[in-house]
C-alpha cells in the first residue's frame, strides 16, 4: 500500500496575506518622511488655530510661527517634489509615446470626419432647397415627403449635430453695445494681469477710468 503524502503544516508564525487596504495605500502615504511632516503640520496648525496678536510678545511669537510654517513647507517640498518630478518624468515619456501615434490617428480621423460632414451638409442643404421649392409651389405633401427622406445613408452609431459658438468681429461695436446697455456688463471681462502690471508700475499715479490701484501689505520671511 502506497504511503499517503501529507502536506506540511504551516508554522504558527507564518506571515499572513497583505491587507488589501494597506496594499491600496496611495504613494503619498508611504513616502519616506511624510508621516513625520504630517505630525509637525498637525502640531503647528493646532498651535496657531486661533491666533491672537495683541501685544509685542504675541507679535514676536507669531512672527516665529510664520517662519515655522515656511520652514515646514520647505521641508515638505524637498520631500515631495523629487517624487513628483520622477512621476512627471514617467508621465511625460508615456505621454510623448502616446502623442506620437495619436497625432497621426487624429489627423487621419479628422480628415475622415470632415469628409463625412461635407457630404452631410451638402445633401442636407440640397434637400432643404427641394423642400422650399415644393412649399413655394404649394405642394405641401411633396415637401413633406421630401423632408421625410434621409439625405445620408444610415450608419449605426454615427450622428451629426450643429454646434454654435460666438466670435467678436468688431470689438469697438461690441464694447459700445456694453456701454450703451444693449449688452450686460458680464459680456466683457477686464484683464486682471494688465491692470495688476499697471498698478505695480504706477502705484499712486495709476490712472485707468473705472479702475483703481489697491495697495495690500504682505509679509516676507527669510530662511
Amino acid at each position: 500500500m502506497a504511503k499517503q503524502k501529507l502536506a506540511p503544516k504551516k508554522p504558527a508564525d507564518s506571515p499572513k496575506k497583505p491587507n488589501r487596504a494597506i496594499a491600496k495605500r496611495s504613494e503619498a502615504e508611504i513616502i519616506a518622511g511624510l508621516p513625520a511632516l504630517r505630525k509637525r503640520a498637525d502640531a503647528l496648525i493646532a498651535k496657531w488655530q486661533d491666533p491672537k496678536i495683541e501685544s509685542a510678545e504675541s507679535f514676536e511669537s507669531a512672527g516665529v510661527g510664520v517662519k515655522d510654517f515656511v520652514s515646514l513647507r520647505k521641508d515638505l517640498k524637498a520631500t515631495i517634489y523629487p517624487v513628483v518630478a520622477e512621476a512627471k518624468k514617467r508621465y511625460d515619456t508615456a505621454r510623448k509615446a502616446y502623442n506620437t501615434v495619436d497625432d497621426i490617428l487624429d489627423d487621419a480621423e479628422n480628415a475622415l470626419r470632415q469628409g463625412l460632414i461635407a457630404y452631410e451638409v451638402k445633401h442636407r442643404k440640397a434637400q432643404e432647397i427641394r423642400v422650399e421649392k415644393a412649399l413655394a409651389s404649394g405642394k405641401d405633401e411633396k415637401a413633406a415627403s421630401i423632408a421625410a427622406k434621409a439625405y445620408t445613408p444610415d450608419v449605426e452609431g454615427l450622428s451629426f449635430r450643429d454646434v454654435w459658438h460666438g466670435e467678436v468681429v468688431d470689438f469697438k461695436a461690441y464694447l459700445t453695445a456694453v456701454l450703451d446697455g444693449r449688452l450686460p456688463p458680464e459680456a466683457v471681462e477686464a484683464s486682471a494681469s494688465w491692470l495688476n502690471a499697471k498698478a505695480r508700475a504706477e502705484h499712486e499715479s495709476f490712472a485707468v477710468p473705472g479702475a483703481k490701484a489697491v495697495k495690500e501689505t504682505i509679509t516676507g520671511v527669510r530662511t
